[in-house]
């Protein structure tokens, strides 16, 4: 992914399994919950960018699927930024 000013080159690696069975639910909120997901790895992987203190690290998001058993479908999404600060 590759955007302007304010964010920063992200490799994307996407591990799906395959034959995942259908998901019931409302897709439109689904959908939501993973675009929040995704735009908070990159908020993260920006300021973890803007720390600049590894010139060798590559900044990351990992999506993957797996079929945990036939009624349970994981999905994760994962990032190498910042992380959440301890409260």
């Amino acid at each position: 992914m590759q955007g302007n000013d304010d964010t920063v080159d992200i490799q994307v690696i996407n591990k799906q399994a395959k034959n995942l069975p259908k998901i019931n639910g409302y897709h439109g909120l689904i959908n939501q919950v993973f675009m929040h997901l995704i735009n908070n790895a990159i908020d993260s992987l920006i300021s973890a960018q803007n720390q600049g203190d590894d010139s060798d690290w590559v900044p990351t998001i990992w999506i993957t699927t797996e079929q945990v058993n036939p009624n349970r479908v994981a999905i994760r999404i994962r990032d190498n930024g910042v992380g959440i600060a301890p409260e």
